[in-house]
């Protein structure tokens, strides 16, 4: 039996037989490109998900348009892993995010155009 694994890693993928793990090199194909896309949406059949990558790009002044740019079509178990992938990579990012936010009081003193935040304040008086 064979079971197709999504990882993070774009250089190998997994396959899974009932005899042995096998490991798969990848190669792009030469129609392989990076699409950068600012809207999706998923629609489905009984069979698979399609997935439709596009650009939302104003038409004319006050007025969107949406670019269609590619329709990627998987089998829900692709579907399934992708959201799972997914949804890790946003997490893992939304924590940065979190370490690297500046403290409220360092921006008001920054602002205020001190460079001694309370915390600096309490530090100097140990």
């Amino acid at each position: 039996m064979e079971k197709t694994a999504m990882t993070e890693n774009s250089e190998t993928v997994s396959v899974d037989t009932e005899d042995v793990p096998i490991q798969e090199t990848l190669i792009r194909g030469e129609d392989f490109r990076l699409v950068y896309a600012n809207a999706a949406k998923v629609g489905s059949t009984s069979f698979d998900v399609h997935l439709t990558f596009s650009l939302l790009a104003e038409v004319s002044h006050n007025n969107a348009g949406i670019r269609e740019l590619v329709t990627v079509v998987v089998p829900p178990q692709v579907a399934q892993s992708l959201a799972f992938l997914i949804a890790n990579k946003l997490e893992a990012m939304q924590s940065l995010q979190k370490q690297k936010e500046v403290p409220a009081e360092t921006v008001q003193a920054i602002t205020n155009g001190s460079t001694e935040t309370a915390a600096s304040k309490q530090r100097k008086k140990h």
